[in-house]
């Protein structure tokens, strides 16, 4: 073989080398995991739908990432929230027994449709804290289930 050869060989080889540590570095990237979470709710009466929010601690009970609205199969009903970046996030949900889009609140600002979070994050005398309905989503089907 000529040294010309060689040389072709040598660089050839370089090359290729070059492009499969390149490969190799780009797949070692971290990247954030995307997840679907599976948000199911038994309500105590039949009709109208369920309202779903999902939200991040910043947003809690003001901004929610996402809201889903999922129709009743006799007395449940499963919110969806798909594409979801790894994170800490937290669900409420309420029954909108009358299909107006939001949860009526009687004169006081209490609920009068039942609601429920993920976890089952209990209220006393205000909302229930995004620490007691957190959970951590980082890849994959997560599942949960709440009753109101």
């Amino acid at each position: 073989m000529s040294r010309k050869q060689t040389l072709r060989r040598a660089a050839v080889i370089a090359l290729c080398l070059t492009g499969v540590l390149t490969r190799t570095a780009q797949a070692e990237e971290p990247r954030a995991r995307v997840s679907e979470i599976r948000f199911a709710s038994v309500v105590s009466r039949s009709g109208g739908q369920v309202v779903c929010a999902l939200f991040r601690e910043q947003g809690w009970l003001k901004r929610p990432v996402l809201t889903v609205k999922a129709p009743l199969r006799g007395r449940e009903a499963t919110c969806v929230f798909a594409g979801v970046d790894a994170g800490v996030y937290a669900i409420v949900a309420f029954h909108d027994e009358n299909g107006n889009g939001s949860i009526d609140k009687n004169f006081l600002g209490i609920p009068t449709e039942s609601w429920c979070t993920s976890r089952n994050a209990s209220a006393v005398f205000g909302p229930p804290s995004f620490d007691s309905a957190k959970f951590l989503a980082r890849g994959g089907v997560i599942r949960f289930k709440g009753s109101m």
